[in-house]
């Protein structure tokens, strides 16, 4: 099956749609090496495709990904609605997509197919954000650990030092189904706001929308994602030992993408963030 479409004018055989496959997977597992993505670009447009330019677009855009910097001006792409949202996801760098140049992803097995994701978005009635298709269908979770391309540049020393990270996977010995977390998730509010908060129904009302993917800083903060509504690929953190209140919306950022672009090595300078709620206050 397809991993995704997006093809705008040309034709791309049965054949082609494995060699996309592999164009993508080269890219992801080689960060660092623009070589791949000019090679599929090339690839493209001998097929007429247009996403060969939204490439090389994007390709100048990252390039401070390369040198260790964040890109300080946000990439513009007018057509970029044209292209299946996955695929986008897929090959852009942060924040608007998820192909870390910064990371790589550890989980110790397999990417899942797109269909094994189809089926856990039936598991769990919903439609799963394209970029978190996408980071899934690229990474399947797993702990965050520097890339070589990073390494290089010397900032190992600094990565992780203050927060750690984890991805749940979708397939592999450490997966747990979308349903089994996000059920376990939701049952274990109840109990713990017991007596403690008086909105309790409107909170959960609200986690309804969300699903937690991982965990950030050393499993206190619990990353969710948003599956539906207003919340839809909004990715938000939420402190489960934050006393004497039990959570605390500690942070929001409106795309997986742009949360990915937050895990760096060294903090950025204040005049440098992406803007986020930080310090937000729950929206009930």
């Amino acid at each position: 099956m397809p991993v995704f479409c997006g093809l705008i004018g040309g034709h791309l055989s049965k054949g082609d749609i494995v060699d996309e496959e592999a164009f993508i997977r080269a890219i992801v597992d080689g960060p660092g090496d623009d070589l791949h993505r000019l090679v599929y670009a090339d690839w493209l447009e001998e097929r007429g495709d247009e996403r060969a330019e939204y490439l090389r677009a994007e390709m100048e855009w990252a390039s401070p990904w390369l040198r260790g910097e964040r890109p300080s001006v946000p990439f513009e792409w007018s057509e970029m609605e044209r292209f299946d949202p996955v695929w986008v996801a897929r090959v852009s760098r942060p924040p608007v997509g998820v192909c870390c140049e910064h990371l790589r992803f550890w989980c110790g097995a397999r990417k899942p197919t797109l269909d094994e994701i189809r089926d856990a978005e039936r598991e769990i009635g919903a439609t799963l954000p394209p970029a978190f298709v996408g980071f899934l269908l690229n990474y399947n979770g797993g702990e965050p650990e520097i890339s070589e391309t990073w390494d290089e540049l010397g900032f190992a020393q600094f990565f992780c030092t203050e927060r750690q990270y984890w991805f749940y996977p979708l397939v592999g010995p450490h997966a747990q189904t979308l349903g089994k977390v996000s059920n376990h998730h939701k049952q274990a509010f109840p109990g713990w706001l017991a007596g403690n908060v008086s909105d309790a129904s409107e909170f959960l009302d609200w986690l309804d929308d969300f699903i937690p993917i991982g965990l950030d800083g050393d499993e206190i903060w619990k990353i969710l994602i948003g599956i539906r509504g207003p919340y839809l690929g909004v990715v938000t953190l939420i402190d489960v030992n934050n006393e004497p209140q039990p959570y605390s919306l500690e942070r929001e950022l409106p795309s997986l993408g742009a949360y990915l672009a937050t895990i760096l090595p060294s903090p950025l300078p204040e005049t440098e963030r992406y803007e986020s709620k930080w310090q937000c206050e729950p929206p009930f």
